[in-house]
């Protein structure tokens, strides 16, 4: 397998040139190994992310290959898209109250977010601050996540879940089940360059 480095500017370093690259403006390296004639791009710096998959600040316009020929290569956030599908169902239960189940698939980039977080959290704290976005309304049960050690699968998070406060004549309750942002994602009052968004966005949501 023929491999060769790739030095890359990342997004909090600044943009690269194609056609004049200097050194200085360079602050991180990835393989790139052929298989079949087919480029394959790794970071062994970050272990949980699936093959030939790269974290986000990677993706910040051209980076160059140092080999006998030297080539350049885009590497652009509208290339890469985190993409989530939450599914929700909602009964009767026997006793006339509201209960269901809860369940989110999260492709590679959410999934490496997700794994990255319980790193640096440990799964029951995970798993105890995610049960906290919904206590307010919902007693939950059964609560799990899948696929956190195969890389190459979608996380999925899921639990059980009965609707508190149904014996009013009238019942309010927030259909989106905590999902949707939280917060406008872009707060600044001046801007001063274009807007970018760090990769695209693809959230599905089933009730």
């Amino acid at each position: 397998i023929n491999s060769y480095p790739v030095i890359l500017s990342t997004r909090d370093n600044g943009y690269d040139q194609e056609l004049y690259p200097l050194m200085q403006r360079y602050n991180y390296v990835i393989a790139q190994a052929f298989v079949d004639d087919v480029p394959y791009y790794l970071d062994a710096t970050h272990p949980l992310l699936a093959f030939n998959s790269l974290p986000p600040q990677v993706y910040n316009g051209y980076a160059h290959a140092i080999s006998t020929s030297p080539v350049s290569m885009l590497f652009s956030p509208d290339s890469i898209k985190a993409s989530k599908i939450t599914t929700v169902f909602i009964a009767n239960s026997d006793k006339g109250k509201l209960e269901g189940t809860y369940q989110v698939n999260a492709g590679k980039l959410n999934a490496y977010e997700i794994r990255e977080e319980v790193k640096k959290k440990g799964l029951e704290e995970y798993l105890r601050n995610y049960k906290n976005n919904y206590s307010s309304d919902l007693e939950i049960e059964n609560m799990g996540i899948d696929s956190l050690k195969q890389y190459e699968l979608p996380v999925k998070v899921y639990f059980d879940f009965k609707m508190k406060n149904m014996d009013a004549d009238i019942i309010y309750f927030n259909p989106m089940m905590g999902e949707g942002m939280k917060e406008n994602l872009l707060k600044s009052a001046v801007r001063t360059y274009p807007v970018e968004m760090p990769y695209c966005m693809d959230e599905v949501y089933i009730l």
